[in-house]
C-alpha cells in the first residue's frame, strides 16, 4: 500500500512540478527556522532551489528524485524535475511507464509544459520542464483540477512547492 501511495505522490508531483532549495544572501529564515523564504515579494533577484531524495519503492525497485526550480520573489518561474526508477524487474518498470505516460497525455499539447518518459533496460526516467511564466495555468486547471493545490491566481508559491517536495521525502538545501 505504501508503495502505491509513494508512486502516486511522485507521479502527482511530476504532473505539477520539480525542486532543491538554495537561496542567496537576500533570503531570510521564516517563522519556522527550517524554512527558507524569499525576503520580499518585490525582490527581482532570480534564485534557485534544488531538492533531492532516494527511496526504496519496493523489493528491487529504487528511486531517485531531483527537483530544481527557479523563482523571483515568492513565485516559481520554472521547474525541472527528474525521477529515476532502477530495477531488474522490467515488467514493473514497463507498467509504471505506461501509467505515467497516460497521466501526462492530457498535457501533451500544452505549450511550455514539456515531459519525457524513457525506459532504458533497468532504468525508467521521467523528466518534466514547466515554465510557469508562460504556461497556460487555466488550461492546467482544466486538465486536472488537483493542480489547484499548487496554482493560486495563476501563480505557484515557492513555499508550496518546497512543502510538496519534502512531503515525498526530498531534502531541500
Amino acid at each position: 500500500m505504501m508503495k502505491k501511495i509513494f508512486l502516486l505522490g511522485v507521479a502527482f508531483l511530476f504532473f505539477l512540478t520539480g525542486c532543491s532549495s538554495r537561496l542567496d544572501s537576500n533570503s531570510s529564515i521564516g517563522p519556522n527556522q527550517n524554512e527558507m523564504i524569499p525576503s520580499s515579494l518585490d525582490d527581482d533577484t532570480l534564485r534557485t532551489m534544488t531538492c533531492t531524495g532516494q527511496a526504496t519503492v519496493s523489493d528491487g525497485v529504487e528511486s531517485e528524485i531531483f527537483y530544481h526550480l527557479t523563482y523571483r520573489g515568492l513565485y516559481v518561474e520554472q521547474i525541472h524535475t527528474e525521477e529515476r526508477f532502477h530495477s531488474d524487474n522490467t515488467a514493473y518498470l514497463s507498467a509504471y511507464r505506461q501509467y505515467v505516460e497516460e497521466g501526462y497525455q492530457p498535457y501533451r499539447d500544452l505549450d511550455y509544459y514539456h515531459y519525457d518518459v524513457t525506459l532504458d533496460k533497468t532504468e525508467l526516467r521521467i523528466s518534466v520542464d514547466i515554465d510557469y511564466t508562460r504556461v497556460d495555468t487555466k488550461k492546467m486547471l482544466q486538465i486536472d483540477p488537483e493542480n489547484a493545490s499548487i496554482i493560486q491566481d495563476g501563480k505557484v508559491l515557492v513555499s508550496t512547492m518546497k512543502t510538496l517536495y519534502e512531503s515525498v521525502g526530498a531534502v531541500c538545501e
